[in-house]
């Protein structure tokens, strides 16, 4: 047992190369998953200190007792610092240090798996190899995990957990195989890969679904506070149009008993009133409140917002759910014409149509700058994106909850969204 231990303590610690190489190789692929990451104040400070301490330790600690496990206490440093720069709680630093962990062990599986597959070649190029395997796994690890912020719940510190747990094992057991060495290597470490790959799979799957089922439920009350504003506004608007309606006749028969400059100023009066009075009839009360309210603002922000709706064909959708799109899709639209110093520019297009037995919301909008699209919705240009944004997968998440599709598009500084309903499956309904 004794020489055993000595012989497979032995990988890491008299391997200056291999050392070096995991130290380099786990502080890149901790950088690539911090990239998007919220930074401490004084970040450079702190991370200029923390890098010295990371690679002071790291490449030179002596290994004493730990041999090949020193790596470990490394990683454990490593998780350290990360926390020490970044502003995150430990759980999701220690989840992300072990995706990169992860991957880092994958470079060594297969760096072992070439160097026994193809010893004269991997002998003379050992670092080219090296880096081309880097290159190849952190270029997969970026676009499949790192570049993907994730935020962890309570509920989910256990696969975090599990995860980590897993990884370790798996790195483990590729060190004493190490120890031994022999014609199973290879089979062993593409066995310990395999292992290391479904590890992370589950990892960072389990973490989509996740941030998907937070995202929906968000939207879902969301959606219930719309019910809310909804009632509020249809009634607000109902009085209002109520108590104009009277005193437009009051000013009305006012002013035919009034002469001279008088009569003037209550026309001027009655004009005023009547702005109040805008409302909008489409068929269906949900749209023409929104619209409506959309239309004042408009109005007295110098906005010109037109409107061709036949609102009865939107009866299917529940009026919460139809206030909400509609108020999301033109208070984008209006967020962006603001921007506008052109009042010329300002201009927003609504249309509500049915064409080949499909029911068509079109609306457009004055867009000067370009917007960037990620899964076919636009990207907020807040800084703050966890709690912007939602307005557009509000959008998308409504309309797929009708049966209908969701297309943004960018076309000669005209920023547009299309949804459609397919008449026959909403008739069937």
């Amino acid at each position: 047992m004794i020489d055993f231990l000595q012989s497979h303590f032995a990988f890491v610690g008299n391997n200056v190369y291999a050392r070096w190489t995991f130290v380099i190789e786990l502080l890149i692929a901790e950088i690539m998953f911090a990239f998007p990451w919220r930074r401490r104040n004084r970040f450079a400070l702190r991370a200029a200190l923390c890098l010295a301490v990371y690679v002071g330790i790291g490449m030179f600690l002596p290994d004493g007792a730990l041999g090949a496990y020193v790596t470990y206490l490394i990683f454990a440093l490593s998780v350290f610092l990360n926390f020490v720069v970044f502003d995150y709680k430990i759980e999701k630093i220690i989840f992300n240090c072990a995706g990169a962990y992860g991957f880092q062990g994958l470079i060594t599986n297969f760096s072992v798996i070439l160097r026994n597959l193809f010893p004269v070649i991997t002998a003379s190029y050992r670092p080219l190899v090296d880096l081309a395997l880097t290159a190849i796994i952190y270029t997969i690890a970026w676009f499949l995990c790192a570049r993907h912020d994730t935020e962890i719940s309570i509920k989910r510190i256990r696969v975090v957990i599990i995860c980590l747990l897993t990884l370790l094992t798996a790195d483990l057991m590729s060190k004493i195989v190490n120890s031994y060495g022999g014609g199973n290597v290879v089979i062993y470490r593409l066995s310990l890969s395999i292992s290391v790959v479904l590890a992370l799979l589950y990892q960072y799957s389990s973490f989509r679904e996740g941030r998907l089922g937070a995202e929906n439920r968000r939207m879902e009350e969301l959606l219930k506070a719309g019910q809310e504003q909804y009632r509020i506004s249809r009634e607000s608007i109902d009085l209002v149009n109520r108590k104009c309606h009277d005193l437009k006749h009051q000013l009305v028969a006012l002013r035919e008993g009034v002469a001279g400059d008088k009569s003037e100023i209550l026309k001027e009066m009655e004009q005023a009133v009547l702005f109040y009075e805008h409302v909008v009839n489409t068929g269906n009360n949900a749209l023409d409140t929104v619209l409506t309210e959309k239309s004042l603002f408009c109005e007295s922000n110098n906005i010109n917002f037109t409107c061709i709706a036949d609102g009865g064909k939107l009866d299917f959708m529940k009026p919460s759910d139809l206030y909400s799109l509609m108020g999301n899709a033109i208070s984008n639209a209006i967020e962006s014409v603001m921007r506008e110093d052109d009042e010329e520019k300002r201009i927003i297009f609504l249309n509500v149509f049915e064409k080949q037995s499909m029911l068509c919301v079109h609306l457009e909008n004055y867009c000067a700058a370009k917007p960037v699209f990620s899964d076919g919705l636009p990207v907020t240009t807040k800084a703050d994106r966890e709690n912007h944004g939602i307005g557009t997968k509000s959008i998308r998440y409504i309309a797929d909850k009708y049966g209908g599709s969701t297309v943004f598009g960018f076309e000669e500084d005209l920023f547009s969204m299309d949804i459609t309903f397919p008449l026959n499956d909403l008739s069937a309904s």
